[in-house]
């Protein structure tokens, strides 16, 4: 089942079993309460972008995946994600630096891909 197929606590209780990890466990890990992270896994609540990033390090999956899980991102930004991956790991890799380090990064790629 891909992780459009499911809903957001489906999918975060499904790599956390896969893990190994008890709802309890998981929830002390990300400083929330057991109660919380339940009923985000079976009752649809939503947490913020920053919880979801912090389950997405957890479980060690694409946190933009989450993000879109949460409706925490834009329609658009979600196809993006979705069909580019890649893509979206780019921008996230490039969003804080400047211009000019983008287009030395930029540079250094086409060199590596030269070669």
């Amino acid at each position: 089942m891909s992780y459009i197929e499911e809903s957001l606590g489906e999918f975060i209780r499904r790599r956390r079993e896969a893990i190994g990890l008890s709802v309890r466990e998981m929830a002390r890990r990300i400083k929330v309460s057991s109660t919380f992270l339940s009923k985000v896994e079976t009752q649809g609540w939503k947490p913020g972008q920053q919880k979801l990033r912090k389950i997405a390090e957890l479980l060690n999956c694409n946190p933009d995946e989450l993000l879109a899980l949460g409706d925490k991102i834009s329609a658009d930004a979600h196809e993006l994600i979705t069909s580019m991956p890649l893509r979206a790991e780019l921008l996230r890799t490039t969003k804080d630096m400047t211009r000019d380090e983008v287009e030395r990064f930029i540079l250094e790629i086409k060199k590596t891909r030269r070669k």
